[in-house]
């Protein structure tokens, strides 16, 4: 016997002859038991194999999936919108500071020509460690091999130390030269000398 569903917009219901629950007159097989529902109507009913995935949890989908289009068709739930997303705020952009140099305020540029200062000092410090004169009567020869060699180890580590201030503070070979030459133009306090005399 077939009822007729909530709102007669022409879907009917028949009961299951297994399991006797309500179902749709278009399904072709119960949610509930998995019985095989002919085209003639409920009456025809017979047991189909079962079938491998169909659960309770494929029968809350299809339920869920059918709800929902219902819910649309009877105009329950509004129809997508085809207006653009709405963009998101702008952020203000804070205000340029006066000093801001580089993307460094003044202190964050003193605290670079201090370190700029103590990488020249370390590399001095380190070119004496690692190359100690040779005696004073030793000849002319030496003494100039032993100075280039010396300048060139100082160098070296020097450039390495500001690659690696530079990289710390994101800043160029340039920038940093443009800092170091604004703390001399300022007279910005130079940190403590380190020697190891």
């Amino acid at each position: 016997m077939a009822e007729r569903a909530p709102g007669g917009r022409g879907v009917e219901f028949v009961k299951c002859p297994k399991c006797k629950r309500s179902i749709l007159d278009q399904a072709s097989h119960c949610p509930w038991c998995d019985t095989r529902i002919d085209a003639s109507g409920a009456g025809n009913a017979r047991e189909s194999p079962p079938r491998r995935g169909r659960g309770p949890a494929t029968v809350l989908a299809a339920g869920l999936g059918t709800a929902a289009l219902l819910a649309y068709v009877q105009g329950w739930v509004p129809a997508p919108s085809t207006a653009p997303p709405p963009q998101p705020l702008a952020r203000p952009t804070p205000l340029a500071r006066e000093d801001a140099r580089f993307g460094l305020t003044e202190a964050q540029r003193r605290d670079v020509y201090q370190d700029i200062l103590g990488a020249e000092d370390h590399a001095q410090v380190e070119a004496d460690r690692r190359y100690p004169p040779p005696d004073p009567g030793a000849s002319a020869d030496r003494w100039q091999r032993y100075a280039a060699t010396r300048e060139q180890f100082r160098k070296q580590a020097d450039e390495e130390d500001k690659k690696a201030i530079a990289m710390r503070y994101a800043l160029t070979a340039d920038q940093l030269t443009a800092i170091a030459e604004e703390g001399v133009q300022q007279s910005w306090p130079r940190p403590p000398r380190r020697s190891i005399r």
